[in-house]
């Protein structure tokens, strides 16, 4: 938990403001963001110990026409081709999101994790047309 911990510190020092909890061996960081194209998105950092860091937007996009279903899961494999670092998923209440992950070994740095968080949150303004017209089109 020692990495959580210099997060959190990181965190701290920065001003930057996130929800905290821990379940288990699990810390968890959530951060609430409104892109510039629209939608607010909710951004869930979770630490697996100290060998393992997930990134995931959540709250993103809602597919509200489950008859484009097939065709949407062409479109995320798409993106998916597109990124390396993070993966597009739709999960079973048809909701959209991204998820990424970055492992340490006695190499943690606070700032790698957040570019991975920036990361995801240019992903999603990115990606924001796509999907929308992805569903409406």
């Amino acid at each position: 938990m020692r990495n959580a911990e210099l997060f959190k510190g990181y965190l701290d020092k920065n001003n930057l403001y996130a929800d905290t909890w821990s379940e288990g061996e699990k810390t968890f960081f959530q951060f609430q963001q409104k892109l510039k194209s629209g939608p607010a998105g909710r951004l869930l950092v979770i630490f697996g110990g100290d060998t393992l860091v997930s990134v995931y937007a959540l709250d993103y996009v809602s597919l509200s026409n489950t008859a484009r279903k097939d065709y949407m899961y062409r479109v995320l494999n798409d993106l998916n081709m597109k990124y390396t670092y993070h993966k597009f998923l739709l999960d079973q209440d048809n909701n959209i999101m991204t998820s990424s992950f970055i492992p340490f070994s006695n190499n943690f740095s606070e700032e790698v994790v957040m570019e991975l968080l920036f990361g995801s949150l240019n992903v999603m303004e990115e990606e924001y047309a796509t999907l929308m017209k992805a569903m409406w089109s």
